[in-house]
């Protein structure tokens, strides 16, 4: 049987508890002892080695990791505000278990794959010499680097942060703007398209050369939008009661930026519930 340490009883824990929810049988023994703390005894064969050491990653990642980013965070970074810490800590989470998200070349996202893989071949180490082994040994000799390079994944998540709050920003901006300006149009259809389609609240399409006017003739350059800008300016420039947009995508970006700044007055429906007659295909 493999012998592992553990000085807290919280991971000890943990680790039973993952190995309690595989629905593979497995044989796990439990005691204390003065000297090496928790003892978690473990009758595992080749076959059953794997989940060891997954259990061995998730006491880490949800005890050892998270702490560390925490700790990083406010005294590497020196955030203080909670909600501030909660939030960059949930994107380096996101780094994590969402890489998809943020794409294979995404440095953080790929970074913690290879530090899973790293994780993996240290404990399976471990394991192989058939020997106890202390998982705080382990985590205190073997994982200063990883240390290390959860503060650059930290950075990279502050980093995303100061975007969202950017973006935040320019959004109010965008919205105070349409407070202070009346509305051209009672309500304005939009087709998601490179850029967008324009109808009127009769099916009517606006040309290109009417959507160039509303460029010049508005040019929100304040905001970053100018006269080349064929989505955004165009909308902001009839500020619209009501916006209808027909497409496939709710998450095209375009598209959520239209909706974060209308709000309550916007929403997203499928191609096939317009209304109008199509004049040219989307």
């Amino acid at each position: 049987m493999d012998e592992i340490y553990f000085s807290n009883k919280k991971e000890a824990l943990s680790f039973c508890d993952f190995l309690f929810a595989q629905k593979d049988e497995m044989s796990v023994q439990w005691h204390y002892h003065k000297k090496w703390g928790h003892v978690v005894l473990v009758n595992e064969n080749q076959e059953k080695e794997e989940l060891v050491v997954r259990g061995l990653i998730h006491v880490y990642v949800i005890h050892r990791e998270r702490s560390w980013l925490i700790d990083i965070i406010r005294n590497c970074y020196y955030f203080s505000d909670d909600d501030e810490v909660a939030h960059i800590y949930e994107l380096c989470c996101s780094f994590r278990d969402e890489p998809d998200q943020w794409g294979e070349d995404h440095p953080s996202s790929y970074r913690h794959s290879q530090q899973l893989e790293r994780l993996r071949e240290v404990f399976k180490e471990a394991l192989e010499k058939g020997e106890g082994f202390a998982f705080d040994s382990i985590i205190t000799f073997r994982f200063q680097r990883f240390y290390d390079e959860l503060i650059e994944v930290v950075g990279e998540a502050i980093d995303e942060y100061k975007r969202e709050q950017d973006y935040q920003t320019y959004i109010q901006h965008l919205r105070e703007y349409l407070q202070a300006n009346p509305s051209k149009v009672e309500r304005l259809s939009i087709v998601q398209s490179q850029p967008f389609i324009f109808y009127s609240h009769k099916g009517r399409r606006y040309t290109s050369e009417e959507i160039k006017k509303l460029t010049e003739d508005y040019p929100l350059y304040l905001f970053g939008l100018g006269t080349d800008e064929l989505d955004l300016t165009p909308i902001m420039a009839l500020a619209p009661n009501r916006i209808s947009i027909y497409g496939n995508d709710p998450s095209d970006p375009k598209t959520l930026t239209v909706m974060n700044i209308f709000q309550e007055r916007a929403e997203f429906l499928p191609l096939n519930k317009f209304p109008f007659k199509r004049l040219s295909p989307f």
